[in-house]
């Protein structure tokens, strides 16, 4: 735009804006679809002008999201209010559909509130699970995805990590009776109360 133009623009500014208003509320499809490619061939462009205003403004920027956000919140929290039964529903789903990871991330809690050394993904425990046969560890009886605990041979409490190797399938009731024992301690108790173990046990 020379010079000439650029001031005629200027002198004409407001009236070139109302005429440019009009013409898009007559012509809204043509406006948008005129609108959509403008912004998919000058994409970069559109980019970098933005990111101009942006560090150009950025006491503004900062306010806005403030507001945003905490608008945000206050909107997401109604929601969670009103759709109480809604959410419940659906983490219930979500957890009866995905119970290995449910399990994994429950372990997970625990290991950092022990801080144990080691990392097991999913995939590396249903690795673990099906070595075992995707039975218990201790009493031999078959287990599922459902039934199956992850169990710490060498306990948590007596530096125990969360290594692979450390880390076994075992049903509820051996989980339970073993608490804190070593994998040796916990042998030797089973070998002293057998009938409370009557499918037999690993050595």
């Amino acid at each position: 735009m020379n010079e000439k133009a650029r001031l005629r623009y200027e002198k004409n500014k407001k009236r070139y804006n109302e005429l440019g208003k009009k013409w898009r509320e007559n012509n809204k499809e043509k406006s948008k679809e005129y609108n959509a490619q403008y912004r998919k061939e000058n994409k970069e462009y559109l980019l970098l002008l933005r990111k101009d205003w942006v560090s150009r403004n950025e006491d503004h920027v900062k306010e806005y999201l403030k507001i945003y956000n905490s608008a945000r919140k206050l909107k997401m929290r109604e929601w969670r209010e009103a759709n109480r039964e809604r959410i419940a529903a659906s983490n219930r789903a979500w957890k009866t559909a995905n119970r290995d990871k449910v399990r994994m991330y429950d372990h997970l809690k625990r290991i950092r509130k022990n801080n144990a050394a080691g990392s097991c993904s999913p995939e590396q425990w249903e690795a673990r699970f099906n070595y075992h046969g995707r039975k218990c560890r201790y009493c031999h009886c078959i287990l599922d995805d459902r039934t199956v605990q992850i169990e710490h041979m060498i306990p948590l409490r007596h530096g125990g990590s969360n290594w692979p190797s450390n880390l076994v399938p075992s049903c509820k009731f051996c989980n339970t009776s073993k608490k804190d024992k070593t994998y040796k301690q916990f042998i030797r108790y089973i070998k002293e109360n057998p009938r409370l173990f009557d499918q037999g046990f690993y050595t």
